[in-house]
């Protein structure tokens, strides 16, 4: 009866365990697949999709070659955000997650290329970038504190989310 008991339950441990690869498989080919329509169509709805997968694991910072194809080849203010949070991920050792004072903390290349990417998102109307460089210029995190700017990129999300109501 014992070996009877032995054989069932390592014949369902491996049934569970072909199943379980077999998810991962699905899930590489799904990842495959959003990476190409990424690189080749710049679909937006396949970056956000990868964006959230990525984002759920311990290499965050794979998102950032997609976000710089997407904000320089398909002009993504999306692309634009996820540069900036690839690379808060990439200078973020304790893992603090999405922080944005953190910038303050980056070297000065990493600092302005940053920063670049939030001004060309901005002008792109994401309100992620256009958020996240308002608290920037607010608090003087890594740029000098201008609270003009900062007003003006309040006033510029106001609009965009009232628009949108």
């Amino acid at each position: 009866m014992k070996k009877i008991a032995f054989i069932i339950i390592t014949f369902l441990l491996l049934s569970c365990q072909k199943k379980e690869n077999t998810k991962l498989v699905v899930k590489k080919e799904e990842l495959i697949e959003l990476k190409r329509e990424i690189i080749e169509k710049g679909n937006e709805d396949s970056f956000t999709k990868l964006a959230l997968r990525i984002g759920n694991n311990s290499h965050k910072y794979e998102i950032l070659p997609y976000a710089l194809i997407m904000a320089n080849k398909y002009n993504s203010g999306e692309g634009c955000h996820q540069v900036f949070v690839g690379l808060l991920d990439m200078n973020n050792p304790n893992n603090y997650g999405y922080k944005i004072s953190l910038i303050k903390d980056f070297s000065e290349t990493d600092r302005q290329f940053a920063i670049a990417y939030l001004e060309k998102g901005a002008k792109l109307k994401n309100i992620n970038c256009i958020l996240a460089l308002e608290e920037i210029y607010r608090n003087g995190w890594g740029l000098e504190k201008n609270d003009t700017k900062a007003d003006r990129l309040q006033e510029e999300f106001k609009s965009i989310t009232e628009r949108k109501k």
